[in-house]
């Protein structure tokens, strides 16, 4: 009972993976009972991130509040990128940070004006601009859900091993929604790599309704291939 109340309400993406191993058998050997020590190292793990995050976003917020307004479009394209990077780096940690988000958004929102505005009579330029923010707007809508949050993690906690197990770690629904990001070759391999890992393991009952789940996937991929 002193493991479940020790986890955290809004867990960092050590803490998550950690849960995820302790509460799915797809993980093989990984799949271990939660103890007090390895939950206090995943925290402790999510804690010194968060304190790392903190001293980067306020080198970043100090780098755009003090940009020259000659500065080479370059040096600001670059900053846009960090700022992108750290919003993806938000929405894997622990506790809430919308607060911190919203800075990110604001910072963001500065340089895409500062840009506009060196692109003023640039038709073409206008329009791009425009496209990336609507692939922005969608992107961090998807980062919403952790799950997407800690698979394109370029530094995750997730094996390579392990995508199966992690995506029937969560609910049907939210494993379908994370599996926007994979092209249909990935989506093929991942249901091929589930269908032969529930085999081995026996398990294929009690993973039914997320077979499913990438059955649907493989059927809207083959009618839009037959359609397109």
């Amino acid at each position: 009972m002193t493991d479940i109340f020790q986890k955290s309400t809004l867990p960092g993406k050590h803490e998550r993976h950690l849960i995820r191993r302790a509460d799915c058998p797809l993980f093989g050997q990984r799949h271990q009972p939660l103890t007090a020590e390895a939950l206090t190292q995943a925290q402790r793990q999510d804690h010194e991130e968060l304190v790392d995050f903190i001293h980067h976003l306020r080198s970043l917020a100090s780098q755009a509040l003090n940009l020259d307004q000659k500065v080479d479009s370059d040096v600001i394209i670059k900053l846009k990128e960090k700022l992108d990077e750290a919003y993806e780096m938000a929405a894997r940690l622990a506790d809430d940070q919308s607060d911190n988000k919203a800075v990110i958004l604001h910072l963001i929102d500065a340089i895409m004006s500062t840009i506009s505005k060196n692109s003023a009579g640039d038709t073409l330029a206008f329009k791009e601009l425009g496209k990336e923010r609507r692939a922005r707007a969608t992107h961090f809508a998807l980062l919403e859900n952790t799950l997407i949050a800690d698979l394109i993690d370029p530094e995750g906690a997730i094996l390579a091993d392990e995508l199966v197990p992690t995506l029937f770690s969560t609910t049907p629904k939210i494993m379908e929604a994370a599996l926007v990001i994979f092209d249909s070759e990935q989506i093929k391999e991942i249901h091929q790599s589930a269908t032969d890992l529930l085999a081995e393991l026996k398990l294929e009952a009690e993973y039914q309704d997320h077979q499913n789940v990438l059955k649907k996937s493989l059927a809207e991929i083959k009618l839009s291939t037959m359609m397109g």
